[in-house]
C-alpha cells in the first residue's frame, strides 16, 4: 500500500488525535462528516485540564472548542468490545483499541480512510491493510494569520501564568504577535510578544486637530493602535466599518502633528 493511498470525497474519513490538536479549523472546513473515537475526545478533554504543557492545554482545548461547535458533524465510534486484532497487538493499548474498530469498520465498508500524522498509527493501518493518509493543512496549523492568538484559561491558571517569573512563549507567537488572554467567555488580558519578553497592552486614545480624540471601540482596535504606535509597519484587515480607515488617519494625522514623522 503507498504512503498516501488514493482518497476522494466519498471516503468517510476517521481523524486520529495529532491531526484534531493540530489542525481542528481546516479538518471541519474541508469535511462535512468525520468519524471520532470516543478515547479521542475523552484525551481531548484531559489533556485541556492536565496536559504536560501550557502549549498542549491550549491545542487541546482549542481541539474542543471545535468538537462543540461542530456536533452536527461528528460520529463517536465507542465499541469497547469490539477488539479483533492479531495476538501481538496490545489489547490495552489505546491506538490499537481504535485501529480495532476502524479494522471492522473497513471490513463492513471499504469506503473509510484513517487519517493520522502519527507515523506507528499509520504503519498499524497499513500491516492490517486500512486505508490510512497523513493530513496535510494548506496552511499552518490551519490557521490564518491574525496578528494575535486567543488562549483561553481557568482563573487558576491565569494566576500561576503571573506567578511565573519567567513567561515562556510557548505558543510560538511571532515577534509583535498578540496574546489575548480568555477567561470565562472574556478577554482578561493582551500581551505582546517582543524580543524582551511579554509587554501588557495600555489601552491608548489619541487624539488630532483634524478629527479630535479617538478611543478604540473594542480590543481589535485597541491591538491595532498598539501596533501602529510600535511597529514601522502594521498591515490591517477587516470588515467595512471596522474602523481600518479611521484608525489608519487619526494616527497619520497624530504622528505628523506631534512630529513623530517628518513630511
Amino acid at each position: 500500500m503507498p504512503d498516501k493511498p488514493y482518497v476522494n470525497s466519498d471516503h468517510q474519513q476517521y481523524i486520529d488525535s495529532c491531526v484534531l490538536m493540530d489542525n481542528p479549523k481546516e479538518i471541519f472546513e474541508k469535511f462535512n462528516h468525520i468519524f471520532l473515537s470516543g478515547y479521542v475526545a475523552g484525551e481531548m478533554d484531559n489533556l485541556r485540564k492536565y496536559g504536560k504543557t501550557e502549549e498542549t492545554k491550549f491545542q487541546a482545548r482549542r481541539a474542543c472548542r471545535y468538537i462543540d461547535d461542530n456536533e452536527d458533524k461528528i460520529t463517536y465510534l465507542i465499541r469497547e468490545t469490539d477488539y479483533d486484532l492479531p495476538e501481538d497487538y496490545d489489547k490495552d493499548n489505546m491506538d490499537n483499541k481504535i485501529i480495532s474498530i476502524l479494522y471492522k469498520m473497513w471490513k463492513n465498508d471499504n469506503t473509510f480512510v484513517a487519517y493520522s500524522n502519527d507515523i506507528l498509527f499509520r504503519q498499524k493501518c497499513k500491516d492490517l491493510g486500512i486505508p490510512y493518509s497523513k493530513f496535510e493543512p494548506t496552511e499552518s496549523n490551519g490557521e490564518k494569520y491574525t496578528g494575535y492568538t486567543i488562549l483561553e484559561m481557568s482563573e487558576y491558571e491565569l494566576a500561576n501564568w503571573y506567578e511565573s517569573e519567567t513567561k515562556a512563549n510557548l505558543w510560538n507567537l511571532n515577534i509583535n504577535e498578540y496574546l489575548l488572554l480568555k477567561v470565562n467567555d472574556s478577554i482578561v488580558d493582551k500581551q505582546r510578544w517582543t524580543q524582551q519578553g511579554f509587554k501588557s497592552i495600555v489601552k491608548k486614545d489619541f487624539k488630532s486637530m483634524m478629527f479630535g480624540n479617538l478611543k478604540p471601540k473594542d480590543i481589535y482596535q485597541e491591538l491595532c493602535i498598539d501596533s501602529l504606535h510600535n511597529n514601522q509597519f502594521t498591515a490591517i484587515t477587516g470588515k467595512p466599518g471596522s474602523g481600518k480607515s479611521l484608525c489608519s488617519l487619526m494616527y497619520i494625522m497624530w504622528a505628523l502633528q506631534y512630529q513623530k514623522y517628518d513630511v
